[in-house]
């Protein structure tokens, strides 16, 4: 895997997260409501993440064994 495909993933996931945390913030002070979803869906993105992260390792570690 090259430099650029191993930045790739990350770079969307903070493009992801930042969006994310910029709809949390036009909450704060204004809906409770859905302020608290939104961080509910942060939360579960950030799960999903490690999740990927796992996967990869994973594979990489299985790709190394078989090789």
């Amino acid at each position: 895997m090259t430099a650029r495909t191993r930045l790739l993933p990350s770079a969307l996931f903070a493009i992801g997260l930042a969006a994310a945390a910029w709809v949390a913030w036009g909450f704060l002070g204004h809906n409770h409501l859905a302020l608290a979803m939104t961080v509910v869906i942060i939360a579960v993105y950030l799960v999903g993440a490690r999740e990927l992260q796992r996967y990869r390792q994973d594979t990489a570690s299985l790709d190394a064994t078989l090789a």
